[in-house]
């Protein structure tokens, strides 16, 4: 958790630094089938949370993610339940989550989903976080990276 607590905060000095006059910035989240879109949501939307993270709130997620990977879909009703109780908003479409919010976090645990996610994500100009696996091949990874570098 330290590694990803380091790249955090990274992504958000980064989006500090390109969104300086706005004093809240809302995140989204892209898949409510992992653990970290729990985790994360806690510290950015307690009341209590570090100064370092005050700017930033997760305001909406889309939930859906690998439709094959059992132990990820069976999670998404109570995950659903759990952001709601830090007023967390449900869409039910990407599209419809980058109208609500300044960037995103790609939490879909089922890497084979990250190239179709992120492309949305990178048209649409927003900044984004990728969780871990950046893509389920090294093909994957590497057209993410390209994608990146294009938008």
């Amino acid at each position: 958790m330290k590694t990803k607590t380091i790249l955090f905060t990274v992504l958000f000095l980064a989006i500090g630094f390109l969104l300086p006059a706005q004093k809240q910035i809302k995140l989204g989240i892209i898949g409510l089938d992992t653990s970290h879109s729990i985790a994360f949501t806690k510290l950015l939307n307690s009341e209590n949370k570090e100064e370092k993270y005050k700017a930033f709130r997760i305001v909406a997620a889309y939930p859906y993610g690998s439709q094959t990977i059992k132990s990820s879909y069976e999670r998404i009703p109570d995950y659903i339940k759990q952001v709601e109780g830090y007023g967390v908003e449900i869409v039910s479409s990407i599209a419809d989550l980058l109208k609500k919010v300044d960037c995103i976090l790609l939490e879909t645990n089922d890497g084979n989903l990250h190239l179709e996610q992120a492309y949305e994500v990178f048209k649409s100009g927003k900044i984004m976080f990728i969780d871990k696996p950046v893509g389920a091949t090294l093909a994957q990874a590497i057209a993410i990276f390209k994608l990146a570098k294009q938008y």
